[in-house]
């Protein structure tokens, strides 16, 4: 079973827009992540589920979801810090 990522964050939006919890959301999703037939998913089920630890651990809304996927998947490709060198480099040129 093939799920996209979209449909995971609308997931999360759902969720968020009935009030629930980022650690309800987590154990709602996590029925799809750890279901073997939903190897599909274009995002691993570890980057998911990571960024939703995040959100609960952090306290932070479920409306950040798909940033912490971003800022996840730039730490896992180690091109965070090239893209704020990248960015300090721009500004400083534009001084």
């Amino acid at each position: 079973m093939y799920i996209p990522t979209i449909v995971m964050e609308e997931y999360v939006w759902l969720f968020k827009n009935n009030s629930f919890s980022a650690k309800d959301a987590l154990e709602s999703l996590r029925g799809y992540m750890e279901d073997p037939r939903s190897r599909g998913l274009s995002e691993s089920p570890k980057i998911i589920e990571s960024a939703l630890n995040f959100l609960v651990g952090e306290k932070i809304s479920l409306s950040r979801f798909n940033d912490v996927i971003v800022l996840l998947h730039a730490l896992e490709k180690r091109t965070l810090i090239t893209l704020m060198i990248k960015s300090s480099e721009a500004c400083q040129k534009e001084m």
